[in-house]
């Protein structure tokens, strides 16, 4: 039986702990806002995706806030 391929997921949650995390390696005060940016978009696509089922710590697949198509399963 071969495997399929594994779906990386992250809620809202993650996406901004990974972004809090990173942006202090960062001695560039514009790339440090263009990370957090970058978080508010990728949290702003999973609510769009959840609409009222939206929960800051739903995982969803990656493909649904970086943007990619067919993201619905």
């Amino acid at each position: 039986m071969a495997e399929g391929k594994k779906v990386r997921m992250k809620s809202v949650r993650d996406i901004f702990n990974q972004a809090r995390s990173i942006a202090p390696r960062i001695y560039s005060r514009t790339a440090q806002e263009k990370v957090f940016d970058t978080a508010d978009r990728y949290a702003d696509a999973i609510k769009a995706y959840l609409g009222d089922k939206y929960n800051i710590d739903k995982k969803v697949p990656v493909s649904v806030y970086m943007g990619r198509k067919n993201n619905r399963s």
